[in-house]
């Protein structure tokens, strides 16, 4: 989304001699990258803030992003793509969240699915990032431990009665779920 003015960022770096003009291709990717992830930073925080869950979409965030670098899914195809299914995701997760407790029983069976989900079908590779069998087989054990780790740490909110946050981590385990599906129905349709 910010290929422009990264190259021209890049530009005005390598005239006042502060970049090498040979890796200006890799400067203005680099660029691209800080300014896409700190546009969606404050989208997510800016959604947090009006929606005032703020700390729920840290936590969201960090519990989701973490478990899917392992996990894979569906990728869109464009950063303006992923950017909008990305705030769509986290809109409907933070309305998850918010609903939680009118769900009772269907939450703690919708997270118990999710995890199941995402225990048998991790890693879900795309075009953009296939994996070979050792790749596969590493990605499986460290989503599964991250997912024991955050089953963990959610299991531990529930016995100190902070169930807002065992919430967030149940909607980063759905949405993860989502996303590992989705990516598998893509990828038989490729």
């Amino acid at each position: 989304m910010f290929a422009k003015t990264a190259e021209k960022a890049v530009t005005a770096l390598i005239i006042h001699g502060a970049a090498d003009e040979q890796r200006k291709t890799v400067y203005i990717w680099g660029m691209t990258y800080i300014l896409d992830t700190l546009f969606n930073i404050a989208l997510f925080a800016l959604i947090g803030a009006l929606t005032g869950m703020l700390a729920e979409t840290f936590v969201f965030t960090a519990a989701y992003i973490i478990l899917r670098i392992y996990a894979g899914g569906f990728h869109a195809g464009t950063p303006q793509r992923c950017c909008l299914f990305s705030m769509l995701l986290l809109t409907g997760s933070l309305f998850m969240i918010a609903s939680a407790e009118k769900m009772g029983m269907v939450l703690y069976i919708m997270s118990a699915a999710a995890a199941a989900v995402i225990t048998v079908m991790s890693p879900v590779s795309s075009k953009n990032k296939p994996l070979d069998s050792a790749e596969q087989k590493n990605y499986r054990r460290k989503a599964r431990l991250i997912l024991l780790a955050e089953e963990l740490i959610a299991a531990a909110m529930l016995c100190f009665n902070i169930n807002r946050f065992f919430y967030v981590f149940a909607a980063a385990w759905t949405a993860l779920a989502l996303m590992l599906i989705l990516g598998c129905v893509r990828n038989a349709a490729e």
